[in-house]
């Protein structure tokens, strides 16, 4: 009964990735705008299921796998898929033996205490169990939690996704996720009994025969806001079958379009005390080597950034020179932020004949739309214009108005005077 139900979990979704499948990657796909990331996660993540279990699992003795519910599982999957899906990779299903092992995995760093891939073996632990546990604890991405709550999986996806703690370095548990080769997964979680939640996804599958070019995280286009951070690693795996990495001699510049952040590196290895980095890991993490780099962020990333990236110095398997790949990635906010407030600053008096512009923002300036539309209570004292650019025309006061898209406003009054 399982394996059907699997089967239709998958079965639910795979129409919704259809695109997905046949997008090239990285680039060179069709790129998501705003409303497009926003639609592809309301269609494919649903709601988390209130219960994890079908059978609870038991970390002491006696030691008892347990199940997931089909409904927690549909759910992880979903969640996996749509991080495939911004990467432009086809979609995963779910296999039983896959979803045996990951929970096998799952119940032993339950039963530890710890997350090892190379786990040892807790005192009294049945041999059967400890070999499925051993199995899929060295063949799968893990994590670990102070606590447990309904969407402990998805937790556990977007921080394989982010990679951005210990194995920032080499970022495998997300090369894994976003194996291209992939084509079957399971999921396992279980609770030690502290109430610590312990997470695996099975990740080894390498059946699916993708053809691929490059794989980029952050994807191009629109790139949820929600699965970055300040610490994170960004990466770019070339197919190892296309391109010679070793005998590249890359350089790299990624930088924030309008904001003046700009960061150079002329070879690999490069690094500064603030964090900024650029380096090749020739782990076979998923399909094979991957590019790693990292920005000096302060604030964190937000909505309403744009950052463009350029990898210059690649050769290919025959020894040729490539082009350069290029690319930007916009942050997008998964839920809409609405403008809170409009502030302008104190504007100083004009003279007639002068003009200035209006120092008007949305706050915050991570709000869906930033735009402002500008009114004066009096133009023929001060006219202002759609760029917010005021003219002074007569003696005198006027109110003038900085308007959200949503109608929050600010304002502030502008004098005039004749002469100096």
């Amino acid at each position: 009964m399982r394996n059907a139900k699997l089967v239709q979990a998958t079965a639910r979704i795979i129409s919704a990735w259809l695109l997905a499948a046949l997008i090239p990657l990285c680039g060179a796909r069709a790129e998501l705008d705003r409303e497009g990331l926003r639609a592809l996660w309301g269609e494919l993540s649903p709601r988390a299921p209130e219960g994890a279990f079908a059978e609870r699992p038991s970390a002491e003795p006696p030691f008892a796998a347990g199940a997931l519910s089909d409904a927690t599982l549909s759910d992880a999957l979903a969640y996996a898929n749509f991080a495939r899906a911004v990467a432009g990779l086809a979609p995963v299903g779910l296999r039983e033996e896959y979803v045996r092992l990951a929970q096998s995995g799952a119940l032993i760093s339950a039963a530890n205490g710890f997350v090892r891939h190379d786990p040892p073996r807790p005192e009294g632990y049945p041999d059967a169990l400890y070999d499925s546990g051993a199995r899929a604890a060295a063949s799968g991405n893990l994590a670990a939690f102070n606590w447990s709550e309904p969407k402990t999986l998805r937790l556990a996806i977007e921080s394989f996704a982010r990679d951005d703690g210990a194995n920032a370095s080499v970022a495998g548990h997300r090369r894994w996720l976003l194996n291209p080769r992939m084509r079957e997964t399971g999921f396992g979680l279980a609770l030690d009994p502290s109430g610590n939640a312990y997470a695996a996804m099975y990740a080894f599958d390498r059946s699916a025969g993708a053809e691929y070019d490059r794989v980029c995280w952050p994807a191009p286009g629109a790139f949820p806001a929600e699965w970055m951070s300040e610490s994170m690693p960004w990466s770019i795996s070339l197919n190892p079958n296309r391109y010679d990495l070793e005998g590249s001699e890359f350089s790299l510049m990624i930088e924030e379009v309008g904001a003046g952040r700009r960061f150079e590196f002329d070879s690999l290895g490069e690094a500064s005390r603030e964090g900024a980095f650029f380096a090749l890991d020739a782990g076979r993490y998923g399909d094979g080597p991957a590019l790693l780099f990292r920005p000096e962020i302060e604030g964190g990333y937000r909505q309403n950034q744009r950052w463009r990236v350029e990898l210059s110095g690649i050769r290919s398997r025959g020894g040729e020179p490539v082009e350069p790949i290029r690319y930007e990635v916009g942050i997008v906010s998964l839920t809409p932020i609405d403008p809170a407030d409009v502030e302008i600053d104190e504007p100083a008096p004009m003279r007639v004949g002068e003009s200035a512009a209006l120092a008007a923002r949305v706050i915050p300036d991570w709000a869906d739309d930033v735009s402002l539309t500008y009114r004066s209570s009096d133009p023929s004292v001060v006219e202002i214009d759609e760029r917010g650019v005021m003219t002074a025309r007569s003696e005198g006061a006027a109110r003038i108005e900085a308007i959200a898209a949503n109608g929050r406003r600010g304002e502030v009054e502008v004098g005039v005077k004749v002469g100096r």
